[in-house]
């Protein structure tokens, strides 16, 4: 494989990075994504500031749908956030007591997310979302963990694992998974050439239908910034533990210290908890980096560690 120096270099010059990759031979499709979103990282940051209209016309008409299926006390996890200017768009047009979380493949990308928030969103937004570094087909999380579970065209560049991470994005949702996705059925031919070419999601109906996805709404979005990228919203009601009628709490003030994130070693599937400078598995003695404050919960950066060292 290329070296990522030269990646790098490449993509500075302006070559198609993505394009790129597909023809690197040794390189598997969930890899080439990392390094091509980790070498874009502060791109998706520069373009919200650039043109701020794009990101709060989207979040005035996605907001609503979302609400529609928070309630207050909710855990909300926007799954492959990137640099979190979908997440902040909207984090303070939903109940204060909402807790949000984000994961990205690419802890560059999570790493300009947070300075663009703490910069340009403030520090009661920045306070409100946590971010780890994780896969979407190995989420970190334990089943039915996360009240509403949503996505803002991170499926998108995923064809031929559709039904990999829509199972996994279900597994991990209590209540609701909220899908911002695009459709290649419903855009014109020129748009399912590039789809076609860019590796995107295909069929996602049919894949939601195949696992048996209960989908209550389905809605074509009319803010596309991207005209041959459409955007759909699909909400599957999921069956966790709890119900969709469950009493919300009486109170909507944001918690003064919100509860961390459970989290589970992505290999053994067992509880992590955290020690100085790692999350570690007491059951399945694994351990995983916090680099820059955020956690590194990716199978493939799994430490083996049979017995920690307490401080």
């Amino acid at each position: 494989m290329m070296l990522l120096s030269e990646l790098k270099r490449r993509y500075e010059a302006g070559d198609n990075i993505t394009r790129l990759l597909q023809t690197e031979p040794g390189i598997n499709e969930t890899r080439s994504i990392e390094i091509a979103y980790d070498l874009q990282a502060g791109s998706y940051a520069r373009a919200a500031l650039e043109n701020p209209a794009n990101w709060v016309d989207e979040a005035r008409e996605r907001t609503p749908i979302l609400n529609r299926y928070l309630r207050p006390g909710d855990t909300l996890l926007d799954a492959g956030c990137g640099e979190n200017t979908n997440t902040c768009a909207f984090v303070d047009q939903i109940p204060p007591s909402v807790r949000a979380y984000g994961f990205d493949l690419s802890v560059s990308r999570l790493v300009a997310g947070r300075r663009y928030v703490r910069q340009h969103w403030g520090e009661t937004a920045a306070d409100r979302i946590t971010v780890f570094c994780g896969r979407m087909d190995r989420i970190p999380l334990a089943s039915s963990s996360v009240d509403v579970v949503m996505t803002s065209h991170a499926v998108e560049p995923n064809r031929g694992q559709e039904a990999v991470l829509l199972r996994e994005l279900l597994r991990v949702a209590r209540r609701y998974l909220v899908l911002f996705e695009p459709c290649y059925e419903e855009t014109s031919e020129e748009g399912r050439r590039r789809m076609d070419s860019l590796g995107y999601v295909r069929d996602l109906d049919a894949h939601l239908k195949a696992l048996g996805a209960k989908v209550v709404e389905r809605t074509g979005l009319t803010v596309n910034h991207k005209p041959l990228n459409p955007t759909v919203c699909w909400v599957c009601e999921c069956t966790g533990d709890g119900a969709p009628d469950d009493p919300a709490p009486a109170s909507d003030t944001a918690p003064e210290a919100p509860p961390e994130m459970a989290y589970i070693c992505p290999v053994s599937g067992e509880p992590l908890v955290r020690l100085d400078d790692c999350y570690w598995s007491p059951g399945g003695l694994y351990a995983y980096p916090i680099l820059q404050g955020i956690p590194v919960l990716k199978p493939e950066y799994a430490i083996i560690l049979t017995r920690p060292v307490a401080s």
